[in-house]
């Protein structure tokens, strides 16, 4: 990663007012919430300022159902829906653009996405 690929990420007062919880930090660059909603859904969201990744893992009544990593990271930003905000990150893994949502009210939901073009 050059200066120019930077990885942009909002203040962790921001991040901690989002997510309802400090963070779980590894020196200054890694950071890692865990919050979990009424229907028993649990998300751990972690990203790595110095790495510029971005992980989520999915876990359904104790049970890991999905993790996703993305590198290249180049934005985490958060996206204002009026009453609601998502948190959204923007990632270009080999060249193609990567997308995360993720909303965690009403309950947790998480998207990735992937444009691949030739």
């Amino acid at each position: 990663m050059n200066a120019r690929d930077t990885f942009d990420v909002p203040s962790e007062l921001e991040l901690i007012e989002w997510f309802g919880c400090d963070p779980v930090k590894e020196g200054d660059a890694k950071y890692r919430y865990q919050i979990s909603d009424e229907s028993n859904v649990t998300l751990i969201f972690s990203f790595d300022v110095i790495e510029a990744s971005v992980q989520t893992i999915v876990i359904v009544a104790g049970v890991p159902v999905a993790k996703v990593v993305n590198e290249s990271a180049r934005k985490l930003w958060f996206q204002d829906l009026g009453k609601t905000r998502h948190l959204r990150a923007e990632c270009f893994p080999g060249g193609h653009r990567t997308e995360l949502t993720i909303e965690i009210e009403p309950r947790i939901r998480v998207e990735w996405s992937t444009l691949r073009s030739e």
